[in-house]
Formats: structure tokens, sequence, C-alpha cells
């Protein structure tokens, strides 16, 4: 009855992530799934991005990119959301139980791991980086093995498999190896202990180099590292602050591991709190590394909870927190199995509305352009189109082929690896409306413009001379608006119900 309390935790938790999908990566991402299937092999260059077609370009997330595409051509809209729930529920329970495993006791390891899980909301969707966060709680969890001294071949083995797995998914993989080399450090570094650090590195280096790149997805990390502060614009790569969630959490488990190391007169394990530090520094940088800073906090506090436990006993301290969390323990264990049962009954069924609403509604269409694209492709309204980075990897969603093929190229498509410096500059002058907005359209020499009517470009282009907007998806800033040529609009303003022209 414990394990179905444990499971109902899981499944409510899982679809508490899941919201109706906005993430804009995931159209692109369909794409070059598509193309991988359709030539059974991973691309070598770009072939949709306006300025970077026919330059090198590895498709580093191909594993994830391919059950993105199957999945949305077998079951369309559908398919996507019940992905989302799968991912959703592997991440929780992942957590769950690895977080269980490391404090050796599931129950306080399921406090921290709802903790850590709710950090990551904010970032959750169907996107490659959420397999990796899975990842990552594995790699932590055989870094502690490795740390009690208790790491196997089998270990080893599992490592290789993590490594290849994350080098076929994202290109973050060094993640990995920083856990793996600092987690296990408790003390003073023996030359024994030396050995099973290399020994723990090196079989998950060799593992990432099992992908169609040969390890080549090293060299683009290498080469785009300066990507988070280059692409200062985007939400993903700005600092955490005080004011969000995952930020919050973040400090709740901080907190957590200051009393019980106070309470237990020592510092937690040098290298967790050094793989914790890396990570929460990351997340002072970008955002986007939130996750892992949760996840290797709650790994560091599953550790402390684990020997708090062993300290107390044995030196009978007191610690009043470790004490309460295990009277909560205890009481739960107490409840007779009607009442867990009849808990995990209603847990269940406030999990299914939440799996029912995000398979009734599982795109977010109020961040995705459908409409003005659809308003775009009715009048056969001309090309180049001049788009923002958030909605150019749905433009290449719907300018390309079945087969991933594309039938026009997008500016900008959402994907930071193939945008070329000076391109970016532009956009950035655009996008914030300044008084060199021009050298964007001057670059991609747009006949159609689509953007989003809260970004400061649209007063500009409404009081230009040379444009007119002919739709609009709504009045809200996330709604969309389209904009043509004068000339264009001279030509055919019998067309359009309405049009705003200065």
């Amino acid at each position: 009855m414990k394990f179905i309390a444990w499971l109902a935790l899981v499944v409510l938790i899982g679809s508490f992530l899941c919201r109706p999908i906005a993430d804009p990566d995931l159209w692109w991402h369909i794409v070059v799934g598509r193309w991988i299937v359709a030539h059974r092999q991973v691309p070598a260059v770009d072939y949709w991005n306006m300025f970077g077609a026919g330059q090198p370009w590895r498709a580093y997330s191909w594993l994830n990119e391919v059950v993105y595409a199957l999945v949305e051509s077998w079951y369309k809209e559908s398919g996507l959301a019940v992905l989302q729930l799968a991912l959703g529920f592997s991440f929780t329970a992942v957590i769950l139980w690895s977080f269980g495993v490391i404090a050796s006791d599931y129950f306080l390891g399921a406090l921290v791991g709802v903790i850590a899980v709710a950090a990551c909301r904010s970032h959750f969707s169907i996107r490659p980086q959420t397999v990796v966060w899975i990842l990552f709680a594995l790699v932590l969890l055989i870094a502690e093995k490795s740390r009690l001294g208790r790491a196997t071949r089998w270990h080893l083995v599992w490592l290789f498999v993590l490594g290849s797995v994350w080098a076929n998914t994202h290109i973050s993989a060094i993640f990995g190896v920083i856990a793996l080399a600092l987690w296990p450090i408790s003390g003073g570094l023996q030359r024994a202990n030396l050995n099973q650090l290399v020994i723990l590195v090196a079989c998950f280096i060799a593992g990432t180099f099992l992908s169609p790149y040969v390890g080549g997805e090293w060299l683009t990390l290498f080469a785009k590292s300066d990507h988070v502060f280059s692409f200062r614009a985007l939400d993903e790569f700005k600092p955490a602050n005080l004011t969000q969630v995952p930020t919050m959490c973040l400090l709740f488990l901080i907190a957590v591991i200051v009393v019980l190391s106070f309470a237990a007169n020592r510092l937690a394990p040098l290298g967790a709190m050094m793989v914790a530090l890396c990570t929460v520094v990351g997340a002072g940088v970008a955002v986007k590394f939130a996750p892992f800073a949760a996840i290797a906090l709650g790994a560091l506090t599953a550790v402390w909870l684990a020997e708090g436990r062993v300290i107390s006993n044995r030196k009978e301290q007191s610690n009043r927190l470790l004490e309460g969390l295990l009277l909560i323990r205890e009481r739960f264990q107490a409840l007779h199995p009607q009442t867990v049962g009849a808990c995990a009954f209603f847990i269940g069924c406030i999990a299914w509305v939440n799996i029912a609403k995000a398979i009734k509604a599982p795109i977010d269409y109020s961040v995705i352009p459908v409409r003005a694209v659809d308003f775009i492709e009715k009048h056969k309204l001309e090309h180049p189109i001049l788009n923002e980075f958030t909605s150019g990897g749905y433009l290449e969603y719907r300018w390309s082929t079945p087969q991933g093929e594309p039938n026009h190229l997008v500016p900008l498509d959402g994907r930071t690896n193939v945008n070329m410096r000076d391109v970016w500059d532009s956009y950035a002058k655009a996008f914030k409306g300044s008084e060199q907005w021009r050298e964007y359209f001057a670059k991609v020499n747009p006949r159609t413009v689509i953007w989003r009517q809260g970004s400061p470009l649209v007063p500009l282009l409404l009081e230009a001379q040379d444009w007119c907007r002919v739709f609009e998806s709504g009045k809200r800033p996330n709604s969309y608006a389209v904009f043509i040529k004068r000339e264009e609009f001279d030509r055919r303003s019998s067309e359009f119900t309405s049009s705003d022209c200065s």
C-alpha cells in the first residue's frame, strides 16, 4: 500500500508538471526529426536557416527529435500531450526514487524530491533538456554509490550507457563529467580514490563518443560555450532572480542543508558541496541551469539526511529538523492501510483531472502564431518573411514538407547554434525597438513581417511609411500581427477586411 501511495504521488506531481505545450523549440525539433526519419541519417549541414543553410551543423538532439517526429506523425497533438505526460511521470519517478536511495529512506527522499521537481516546473516541457535532468539524477546516484565505496562494474556499464544517451540527447554532458569528477570526493584524495574517479569519468566520456557524430558534440559545446552571454535577450539565458519559483526552491533547499549542517556541527561531503555550488553558480549565470542546481541540491540534501541520522545516533546529538521529519514519517507509516489507500485514491483523482486537462488542450495556441501563419498562407503573402526568434521554430514547422525539407527558409528559427553574430545583433536591435531597427530588415529584405503585438517594433512599423498591418490575432501582448509592404497593400487592399497604414 505504501508503494501505491508513492506511485500516486509520482502521478500527481508528474501531471502537475504538464501544462499546454508552449515551448517554441518543439516545432523545429519535429522538423529535424522528420528529416532524419526520411533520409535515414543525421544532418551534417543546416537546411532551414536563411543565413545558415549549407553551413556545418550537428543535430545533437537527434534521438529525441526522431521520437518527437514519429509521435507527431502518428498521433498528432494528442500524442505530444501523452508524450509530455510520460516524460513528466518518468522525471518525477526518477527524482523521487534516486533521492530515496541516496537518503536510505523513500519517504524522506520523496519529500526532498517534490521540492526539487517543483523547482523544475517553469522549465519543464517536451524538450531534450528534460531527459538530461533524468540522466543527471542517475549520474549523481552512481557518484554517491562511488563515494560510499559501493560502486560495482555494473555501475561503470551504466555510466557508459548514460553517457551515450546524454550525447545523443544534448551537448550538456559536461554536467555529468563535473558530477562524477567531484561528487565522490569526501576528504583527502588518496591514489586509490583518484584512480576510481578517473575510471568513472572515463567510462562516462567513452559513452559520449557512441553517437553518429562520434563525439563531435563536444566540439559543438566548446564552439558555442559563449551562448550564455551572447543571447542574454532570451529569457532562458537571463540570470535567476529572487522573484522566480525555481530560485525560491533552491534557497529553501540551501536553508535545509545549512540547518542540518549546524545541527551536526560539520559540513556536508566536500565533493557533493562542490557540485551543488557549481550548479548554483550556473543558475546564477543563466536560469536555464536552475534544474541542474535543484537536482544537485536535492541529492545533497538526501545525502545529508542519511548522514545526519547516522551522526545523530552515534553522538546522541539533537537534530530537531531531522527528528521532525522522522516523526512525520512514523505517523504516516502508522496510518491504517485503508486510510493510505483512500489518500492514494484522492491523489489519483486530482492527478486524473490534470491529465484530462493536458490531453484536452495539448497546445497553448496563445503563444504560437497559428492564426497568423494561416492568414499568411490563405492570402499567399510573399516571402521572405521576417520573424522574431521565438516564433521561428513554428514557422520552420509550417514551411517544411512531411519529410523535413524546407519550402521556405526562416531568418531566425529558434536555434541559437546556427545564428551568425551579426544577424543576431541586428535582430536584437529590432526586438528592442532601437534606432537601428532597420538593420535586421536590411539583412532579410522581407516582403512580410510576423511579430508579437507587445514588442516595441510594432509601434515603429505602424508609424513607418512603408509597412501596413493587415492582421491581428488578438490585442494581448503575446498575440501576433502581420505586416506587408505598402506597395503590396495598395495593390491588394480589397483582400483585407482591416488594416493599419500610417
